[in-house]
């Protein structure tokens, strides 16, 4: 694994977290869709110790793999050492911590790349998606402003658009909320309100969500620092564009230049 240190700004560790994820989707996904890629809405692309998936229509978790496709009603459950990471056709990045729930409920294709080069074409027909953190941590990036996405907790729900945020669920219930770009609105039976960049929002238990001023909310996020060994590293520079690319950008990581790191991200991103 490759650890970020604190070094790297947060707006350069975001960019870093989407590439890895980028890159993976884009090496693992190429080709054809099959029919199962017509009906995902969602791909698990990199995951790291005990990780379990179940479907709406089964009781019993079954074993998970990178490059599994998702569906609507979806859920994925972390263990101890359990970390994945999930595309979603909405243009979500979604990181799922240790000991941890996710459930992707529903989810729209709005993510135009994703239909011109047939990666997760979701046909939902719902015009909003809605996710949910029964238990644990989970962080979520979407930069589409237009999107329209619930992320659901036992004791709160954030309505996000072009956010980056962090959701963790205490042992009692109380669910705390830290955003790190955009805006929100968080809501329960008790109350709403709105937050925004730096600011933290907690919800216990039948009671109002309340907010705070973070000094530095990024001390929330640490645990999203570590990005998974996407290639190899024995394979020669010269065997094809993508390892290649890839392999430069990651050196660039390694030898602390983040701007370097990101210049050469974008390059890849507006080519593709």
């Amino acid at each position: 694994m490759t650890t970020l240190t604190r070094f790297f700004f947060p707006r350069y560790r975001n960019v870093l977290v989407l590439l890895g994820v980028i890159f993976l989707s884009w090496l693992i996904l190429a080709g054809p869709a099959r029919a199962e890629e017509r009906e995902a809405t969602g791909r698990i692309v990199d995951m790291k110790g005990k990780v379990a998936v179940k479907s709406a229509a089964d009781t019993a978790w079954t074993p998970a793999e990178a490059g599994r496709f998702l569906k609507a009603g979806d859920a994925l459950l972390t263990g101890p050492d359990g970390w994945a990471a999930v595309l979603l056709a909405d243009e979500t990045l979604v990181q799922i911590n240790r000991n941890t729930t996710f459930v992707m409920k529903e989810v729209t294709a709005r993510a135009g790349w994703f239909k011109s080069r047939e990666i997760l074409p979701a046909s939902a027909s719902s015009s909003s998606s809605t996710d949910r953190v029964e238990s644990g941590e989970a962080w979520f990036r979407n930069k589409n402003p237009n999107g329209s996405i619930k992320i659901e907790t036992p004791s709160v729900t954030a309505a996000l658009r072009g956010t980056e945020l962090n959701i963790r669920i205490r042992p009692d219930g109380t669910s705390v909320v830290t955003v790190l770009e955009g805006r929100i609105g968080a809501y329960n039976d008790r109350g709403s309100l709105e937050a925004g960049a730096r600011e933290e929002v907690v919800a216990a238990p039948g009671e109002p969500p309340r907010k705070s001023l973070l000094i530095e909310p990024e001390n929330a996020v640490q645990w999203t620092l570590t990005i998974p060994d996407i290639l190899p590293r024995d394979v020669p520079a010269g065997s094809g564009d993508r390892p290649s690319t890839l392999q430069a950008i990651l050196l660039r990581i390694e030898n602390r230049e983040p701007a370097q790191a990101r210049e050469l991200s974008l390059q890849v991103v507006n080519e593709h």
